[in-house]
């Protein structure tokens, strides 16, 4: 698998932050680890820590861990989480996970395309 940006894992991770809420009490995270598994986008040790989070403290916090996991596995991990989100039935949320392309005008007329989550990334970072 290809290698990964640290600023756009960095971004994902950003991403997925902002979405959490979104997806924190939405997903069975053992479901999910089961897709992600088979898809190898995680591994047999991420599964057993994910369980072992869920045993204790819950599908939260072992769908916080899930989500955490994701950014950097590879260079389809996001497509590969947004297949899985519709595979266990959640279009809506694999929907959230779809960023059209926006132009964004900035400063001294220079026009320069981003995608809609790096513009949301870069707001909460303060960037505009």
């Amino acid at each position: 698998m290809g290698e990964r940006n640290p600023n756009t894992i960095s971004e994902d991770r950003a991403i997925l932050n902002i979405l959490k809420p979104a997806f924190i009490h939405e997903i069975h995270p053992i479901d999910c680890v089961d897709h992600l598994l088979a898809r190898g986008v995680l591994n047999d040790r991420d599964r057993e820590e994910i369980e072992a989070e869920k045993n204790r403290r819950g599908d939260t916090a072992a769908t916080c861990l899930l989500l955490n996991r994701l950014p950097g596995r590879g260079p389809y991990w996001l497509a590969q989480f947004r297949d899985t989100l519709r595979s266990l039935g959640r279009p809506d949320l694999a929907s959230t996970l779809d960023v059209p392309e926006v132009t964004v005008l900035k400063p001294g007329n220079t026009l320069l395309k981003y995608l809609v989550r790096d513009a949301m990334v870069m707001a909460k970072l303060n960037y505009f």
